[in-house]
């Protein structure tokens, strides 16, 4: 019966995890941060976007794609779509780091934004959701001249999983992934449990390395997992890092042979403190001479309340963790 209730818990969580023509460009902006709202077309229909421009001239500089998660109406993806003139913390971290912020809106219906992430015609590379972000994401580099080398996805729930997603299938356009709270790639619900311990059992990075193909590379991943977590399971955050140490294991060498190490180089916590609400655990994976991942697991926590952290200045020291990874990262990193 346990494994039968954690198994249909797990397949509903995922369930709720995942129910281009560009206007001319834009001068170099100046003396303040700005932000721009604009639809994408493309075959597929039109998908609103916000672009968030540090101050000074944004070229040269890097970019990070912010993907939502799941909501209706007011909830969960209210606090990662809001206003875009509103103070969001997120967009002060990127001013801080001088990095471009862009968020794709991706509705699921009249009231309802999500990423279909667990559908298999949105996890390959030249269809569905990974062309269109992807063909957006190359759009706004053109644009305004931005860091080609130093691209970079990120998200929460949903949205965490489809930067997985991202990364496996765009490796050659991502730098470095911060799939937060998400979902191992190619998940699926009805085998991923173990029988006895209710837990989700690591999967082989093999699907990761097969979907990026002749573009295979080690990724450089940063996990944001509450333990507390009801909706994306703290197991399932554990395995989505288990399955990207195995494709970077058989990126540098062409099978899982434990090469690269499944404990962290280092284990520290960070917080209660200013910008750390919460305490949280800090774990640093190295390999060949680069850390590759990042694991941070804030305690005390559940699903919405870990987004509404990343969304207040009691958790802006996450948001720099985040930040401070990803830009540490360019193309060529971890070869």
């Amino acid at each position: 019966m346990r494994r039968s209730r954690s198994i249909t818990y797990f397949a509903f969580s995922l369930i709720s995890l995942s129910i281009a023509v560009l206007p001319t460009a834009i001068p170099p902006r100046a003396e303040a941060a700005d932000d721009i709202v604009r639809d994408y077309t493309d075959a597929d229909g039109t998908m609103e976007y916000h672009i968030h421009l540090p101050p000074g001239d944004p070229a040269g500089k890097p970019m990070i794609v912010w993907l939502h998660g799941c909501g209706r109406g007011p909830g969960l993806s209210e606090q990662e779509t809001r206003d875009p003139n509103d103070d969001w913390v997120v967009n002060r971290v990127a001013d801080e780091f001088g990095a471009v912020l862009v968020r794709p809106i991706r509705r699921y219906g009249p009231d309802t934004l999500c990423w279909d992430w667990l559908s298999p015609a949105n996890q390959q590379r030249g269809h569905g959701d990974p062309a269109r972000l992807a063909n957006l994401t190359t759009a706004i580099v053109a644009e305004f001249g931005l860091d080609r080398s130093r691209v970079y996805m990120s998200g929460y729930s949903a949205g965490g999983a489809m930067a997985t997603v991202m990364g496996a299938t765009y490796p050659d356009l991502y730098a470095a992934i911060a799939p937060m709270a998400g979902a191992p790639f190619r998940i699926d619900p009805t085998t991923a449990f173990e029988s006895l311990t209710g837990t989700v059992i690591p999967g082989s990075g093999q699907p990761i390395h097969d979907a990026m193909g002749a573009r295979a590379r080690p990724l450089p991943t940063f996990f944001l997992q509450a333990p507390g977590d009801q909706l994306s399971l703290y197991s399932v955050g554990r395995a989505d890092l288990e399955q990207w140490l195995s494709a970077d294991n058989i990126a540098y060498r062409g099978s899982d042979d434990g090469t690269v190490p499944r404990l962290p180089a280092s284990n520290e916590t960070v917080g209660p403190g200013p910008g750390f609400m919460v305490a949280a655990g800090d774990e640093h994976y190295s390999t060949h001479g680069c850390e590759i991942a990042e694991f941070v697991s804030p305690t005390e926590l559940e699903h919405f309340q870990t987004l509404g952290l990343l969304s207040s200045d009691d958790g802006i020291g996450y948001v720099r963790m985040m930040i401070g990874f990803l830009l540490a990262h360019s193309l060529d990193s971890c070869r």
